[in-house]
C-alpha cells in the first residue's frame, strides 16, 4: 500500500469518514484501520444489543457475544437472520420497545402463498 491520500469520490465517502472520524486528507493506511475500527466498534455495540434485547438474538448470541467478536472477520460466525424469522417470528427480532416503532413494512413473499414477512423500523432507522 502507498502513502496516497484516501480519495473521496462520493458524499457517501466524506460522511463515512467523518462517522468513523477518519482525518480528511489521511493517508490510505491511516484511513483504512480508522474505518475497520470504526466499523468493529459498532458491530460489536450492535451484537451487544441485540444479545440484550431480542429474544432471537439472546437465544442465537448467548451473553458475552459483543466480547468474542474481536475482527472483522468473526462477522462471519455470527447468525444469519433469514427469510423465515422474519415471517415466523419478526417481534422476536425487534430491539426496542414497540411504542418506539415509527413503521412496519410488511413484504408479501413472491411466487408462494406464504405468509408475509414484517420488519419494524423506528423514527432513527428512516
Amino acid at each position: 500500500m502507498t502513502d496516497r491520500t484516501a480519495v473521496e469520490t462520493t458524499s457517501l465517502d466524506a460522511w463515512t469518514r467523518a462517522k468513523a472520524g477518519v482525518a480528511k486528507g489521511a493517508d490510505l493506511r491511516t484511513a483504512r484501520a480508522g474505518l475497520e475500527a470504526w466499523q468493529l466498534a459498532r458491530l460489536r455495540r450492535t451484537v451487544a444489543l441485540a444479545a440484550q434485547r431480542s429474544l432471537v438474538y439472546r437465544a442465537r448470541l448467548g451473553a458475552g457475544a459483543a466480547d468474542r467478536v474481536g475482527s472483522l472477520a468473526d462477522l462471519q460466525t455470527l447468525p444469519f437472520t433469514t427469510p423465515a424469522d422474519l415471517r415466523d417470528n419478526p417481534l422476536g427480532l425487534v430491539c426496542c420497545s414497540q411504542d418506539d416503532v415509527g413503521r412496519i413494512v410488511t413484504l408479501d413473499s413472491s411466487g408462494t402463498t406464504g405468509a408475509p414477512k414484517r420488519v419494524f423500523f423506528t423514527e432513527d432507522d428512516q
